[in-house]
């Protein structure tokens, strides 16, 4: 028979002996073939369909994005296809994120993966047992690095599910820079000695890649409007003192707010040149009679680690400090009195007494020329800054958010406040759980 009218026989290698298949098994084995490749197009195209229904449903031509109400969640809308976006690759890039984020519940995924995470990380950071971990436990999330003298909080896990957070902070920024154009915007996120990654190090390699770091941080200044300028407690920042942060106490130490003055003084000054020099300091020194114990002892009742206070004095204009409407109220308790006298209860508030405790409303007014205005929305990490920032303002509004409506008797508005009070700078200062808003949920 010639080659060309030669039939077509399936044949299977048995050893040296070559076994036909039979009819019947070469006609279910293209019928089982036949039905994967049914199977993987009916996959594929139910896939198509489900993402071009995505596409109309979250009304992208609109500029709307569509809503999960499974998951109760903005959902990515998908590009719009043009010749300039195919060849420029960012149709494809916008494409594969839209499809990653409208991904069947894939907030629940996150969540069991989140979940996954954090046992394994327990695991790897209890696997060698107490003895061994590189941190004593001191109770209420309390841990000592040994060999160190200093207190740290636990740092926060990374979880993909609070991105959801970050980026809806970052929406609430950027819609107050929209509509208030003429201000100049600045966010600075106080990160924890143990989150900024300084004792990262100290942990197992697979517990420390999963530290939440700086990672928020960076997917907030991926997200913000260029007008935003965002600065954060970084780890080379951290690692210039030893004493950056109390040993005791989650705030600054002088020093350390020295140091946060100065990198938000540059943001300043690189869109405002009137600002003048930096504030240098005329005398560094210690608080005489003082063993501070932090918020960090206090929270675990250690009393065996105290710090020094380091102070500082500065050359300020002369100002006018109104706490709360009110004149007569002190800004700071040892101000106000005539001479040091240093207390000697076991855990008195060291810090709010030489630096300001908390308030609603602190305004300042000062003798400085250029008539600028600014407002601050912070907590109590910005009460140790309130005269270094003020020094550069004619009016300074210090705001706490946690406390203005209790003291003040009415919701801040920050739009309607700063239009009224002609505020030229705003910053947003403080923890990072709020600023950018990546607490847990139960918090």
């Amino acid at each position: 028979m010639p080659p060309s009218c030669k039939s077509t026989e399936l044949t299977v290698e048995i050893g040296e002996e070559t076994a036909r298949a039979a009819p019947h098994q070469i006609r279910h084995r293209r019928l089982t073939d036949l039905v994967i490749v049914c199977l993987l197009l009916t996959l594929q195209s139910g896939v198509l369909v489900y993402y071009a229904y995505r596409t109309y449903n979250n009304q992208f031509l609109k500029g709307n994005m569509g809503i999960s109400l499974l998951e109760g969640r903005h959902l990515k809308g998908f590009p719009i296809p043009t010749l300039q976006r195919f060849l420029s690759g960012f149709f494809q890039e916008q494409f594969e994120k839209a499809a990653s984020d409208n991904f069947p519940e894939r907030g629940k995924m996150l969540d069991r993966y989140s979940e996954f995470q954090r046992r394994v990380n327990l695991f790897s950071l209890d696997f060698l047992g107490p003895r061994f971990s590189p941190f004593l436990p001191m109770g209420r999330d309390i841990l000592r690095p040994r060999g160190q003298d200093r207190l740290l909080r636990a740092p926060a896990q990374y979880e993909s599910r609070r991105e959801a957070k970050v980026r809806d902070r970052a929406s609430y920024y950027n819609s107050l820079a929209a509509d208030l154009p003429g201000v100049n915007f600045y966010v600075f996120a106080a990160l924890g000695p143990g989150d900024a990654g300084v004792y990262s190090d100290l942990y197992p390699r697979e517990a420390a890649s999963c530290l939440a770091g700086d990672r928020y941080a960076l997917l907030m200044q991926s997200l913000l409007n260029r007008r935003i300028t965002l600065g954060w407690t970084t780890f080379e920042m951290i690692r210039q003192l030893d004493d950056f942060y109390f040993r005791t106490d989650h705030h600054w130490t002088m020093p350390g707010a020295y140091l946060v003055y100065l990198e938000l003084y540059r943001d300043i000054a690189a869109k405002t040149p009137s600002m003048g020099p930096p504030l240098q300091p005329r005398e560094w020194f210690q608080r005489s009679g003082i063993r501070f114990l932090g918020s960090l002892s206090r929270l675990c009742l250690f009393d065996r680690l105290y710090d020094d206070v380091t102070d500082a004095r500065f050359s300020l204009p002369d100002e006018k400090i109104v706490v709360n409407g009110n004149a007569n109220i002190p800004r700071i308790e040892k101000e106000a009195e005539e001479q040091e006298t240093p207390r000697r209860q076991l855990y008195f508030p060291y810090y709010a007494y030489f630096f300001g405790g908390d308030r609603g409303l602190v305004e300042y007014s000062t003798a400085v020329a250029g008539g600028r205005k600014l407002l601050v929305i912070g907590d109590s990490y910005d009460n140790i800054l309130e005269k270094l920032l003020a020094a550069h303002y004619e009016k300074a509004y210090f705001v706490d958010l946690r406390l203005y409506r209790r003291e003040n008797g009415a919701e801040f508005n920050l739009e309607d406040f700063a239009r009224k009070k002609s505020i030229d700078d705003v910053i947003f200062i403080g923890a990072d759980s709020w600023v950018l808003d990546c607490r847990k949920e139960e918090e």
